[in-house]
């Protein structure tokens, strides 16, 4: 009876010993310990040193091409665009970076098959390319007739000195300009120091009442120039402005003079535009592209000259066009904004309804000249972000103390500048009790926050500090906060977790907005970084504590005593951020919808193929997070409604 006794005293004992341990760890999170079905223990994961944790890679492409054309990066099948944007060609490379899901292995660039090397990948455009590339604009060799045409010189002779007059009366002589390729046909290249073509003065060139100039110009240098001038300080024509781009003018009769410019600073080296002037005796308008860029209401008749018609100079004597010319005619009548239109889009062009140098069957914005296309980072859908929140002490790396999904829409314009940017999240789990908030910050060096206007994002504490445009204030970088405290944007409905118990009342997730709009014209994509955005983890309401994804680098306001301490080994001096002693990570960016693991269940549970990606360095399994047989158990994963 003695021995029976002392066992079960000793059982007693133990029993109560491990009791006390459980009960006195507090708000202690079960570890992988505890899950009989767990794989690989994250803590003894031989994660090599340097590797990223990236799901996507980074790529900049190279681009070489003897011709404009819409650029366009597709997934080998062509489902998924990575990238749309215009190359105009200005003699040197385009240079595209983006972001792909690290197990792509080949793109389609403008429809040709691109195998991924290397970080860079360097692609030359043949002129035979896939269907659906075209030169830009696309001009067919039809005319359009129009009543009150003066004179119309096409540079289709390809050939000698004569610049004929399509309807046989004002041929002009040329001097030193050379032919090349025009928008149809041929052209006459100009060299901006003396070559020009001279037309000599007409009765019939010199109208009255009212008139249309009209040509196609590509420039080769930002310079104050004549591109088509009847006249010369007295006369009236079509110009560029070394600061301003593209003017026209007419002179009155009263001898006064009246300048539009198009308002659009200067343009693109090397790429065609069509202009046109009209003057109908109330209004002086200027056209860009078939559009109306400026008019200006007045009155009088034209000043008539006896000078000459001057192409690629002022009177053939200064002011001199370096660039290409084709296609110039004169009317005696001002064309409706109609008749230009449907000169800039002749029979058989490639429609371009708002003139922006993109045809409509490309351009996502066919009737708005401010923008032209929609890229999406990631590009084939929502990506997922995944954090720990017990930093600078080791998490249980389940990863779904915040899960928010996200992507943006950038909206480009024709030259590739960013005009705005909606980035959408949705918070789908919260697998802490801290208080957290989340934003972001943008990596562009050059990216001023006084150029950004930011709304849409969610506030219900009060310690975040904006400034009037709505970025987070005293940053050296554009940063942006999205939540400043998740539970109370998306609350529990018992206890503090949300949608990472399975059987516990499942919570609609919530989707947030953020609108930010650019100054226009004056960053690119590039600029701004998205491929490399820096989302980060505000733990706890407490400002200075911050969460970022593994060697991202904290924002200004991050509080650097945290490094260093607990688990933490971060060294700022060498760029290394937010990883273990063992590199092991808090936070991970899914380049695709990732479903999270159950609470208490560590991500290597519930993803089979993720321990061997990262001791891999990534090169094993970088789709390990795709749903392939033998790659989950979801017993361990998070059961989506």
């Amino acid at each position: 009876m003695l021995f029976i006794l002392i066992i079960m005293v000793r059982l007693f004992l133990s029993v109560s010993i491990s009791l006390i341990i459980i009960l006195g760890s507090g708000c202690r999170k079960f570890t992988t310990d505890d899950d009989p079905t767990s794989g690989r223990k994250m803590e003894n994961l031989r994660v090599p040193e340097g590797f990223s944790w990236e799901t996507g890679q980074h790529v900049e492409f190279v681009i070489t091409s003897g011709f404009s054309s819409v650029i366009s990066i597709t997934s080998e099948d062509a489902t998924v665009t990575f990238y749309k944007g215009f190359y105009s060609f200005i003699n040197e490379p385009y240079h595209i970076q983006i972001l792909i899901p690290a197990h792509v292995q080949t793109v389609l660039v403008n429809g040709m098959p691109i195998t991924i090397t290397g970080e860079t990948m360097e692609v030359t455009l043949p002129e035979n390319q896939a269907p659906g590339f075209k030169y830009l604009p696309v001009k067919s060799a039809g005319e359009i007739t129009t009543s009150g045409l003066l004179a119309a010189w096409n540079f289709d002779e390809n050939t000698g000195n004569i610049a004929y007059d399509a309807l046989g009366s004002h041929n002009g002589a040329i001097s030193g300009a050379t032919w090349g390729t025009g928008i149809t046909g041929s052209c006459l290249i100009f060299n901006g120091s003396s070559d020009n073509v001279n037309v000599t003065n007409a009765v019939t060139l010199n109208p009255v009442t009212s008139l249309t100039m009209m040509l196609w110009a590509k420039t080769g240098e930002n310079k104050s120039a004549k591109i088509f001038q009847k006249g010369d300080w007295d006369g009236h024509g079509i110009g560029q402005d070394k600061w301003n781009g593209w003017q026209g003018g007419v002179r009155l009769s009263d001898n006064t003079s009246h300048t539009l410019e198009w308002n659009q600073g200067v343009p693109l080296l090397n790429e065609w535009y069509h202009l046109a002037i009209t003057y109908d005796g109330t209004t002086l308008k200027l056209f860009v592209n078939g559009q109306l860029k400026n008019s200006q209401p007045l009155t009088g008749t034209l000043k008539v000259n006896n000078r000459n018609i001057s192409i690629g100079s002022d009177n053939a004597s200064q002011k001199f066009f370096k660039g290409s010319v084709d296609e110039v005619k004169f009317f005696g009548v001002a064309l409706t904004p109609e008749e230009i239109l449907t000169y800039y889009n002749e029979p058989g062009n490639a429609p371009d309804t708002d003139g922006d140098g993109i045809p409509d069957n490309d351009d996502f914005y066919p009737s708005d000249p401010a923008r032209a296309f929609d890229n999406y980072f990631p590009a084939a859908g929502d990506g997922s972000l995944a954090f720990e929140d017990l930093w600078p002490g080791q998490g249980d790396y389940d990863f779904n103390d915040l899960v928010v999904d996200y992507r943006f829409k950038a909206v480009t314009n024709a030259s590739n500048k960013v005009t705005e940017i909606y980035g959408t999240f949705i918070i789908r789990a919260i697998g802490a009790g801290l208080s957290n908030g989340f934003g972001f910050q943008l990596p562009g060096t050059t990216l001023l926050s006084s150029d950004i206007a930011v709304d849409g994002y969610k506030f219900r504490e009060n310690y975040i500090t904006l400034n009037l445009n709505g970025t987070e204030a005293n940053q050296e970088k554009v940063t942006i906060i999205v939540y400043d405290n998740v539970n109370k944007i998306m609350p529990a409905t018992a206890g503090s977790f949300v949608n990472v118990v399975p059987g516990k009342p499942y919570i609609t997730p919530d989707t947030t907005v953020i609108n930010m709009i650019f100054t226009q014209n004056k960053y690119t994509l590039n600029d701004v970084g998205l491929f490399d955005f820096n989302p980060f983890l505000i733990i706890n309401k407490e400002r200075g504590k911050e969460v970022h994804l593994p060697d991202y680098p904290p924002t200004t306001l991050v509080n650097m005593e945290y490094f260093n301490t607990g688990q933490d080994d971060s060294d700022p001096a060498t760029g290394r951020y937010y990883k273990t002693s063992t590199n092991l990570p808090w936070g991970i960016n899914i380049v695709s919808h990732y479903q999270y693991t159950i609470e208490n269940r560590q991500i290597t549970s519930g993803y089979l193929v993720f321990a061997t990606w990262a001791e891999s360095s990534g090169t094993l399994y970088p789709d390990w997070y795709i749903d392939t047989p033998g790659y989950r158990n979801e017993a361990n994963i998070y059961p989506m409604p």
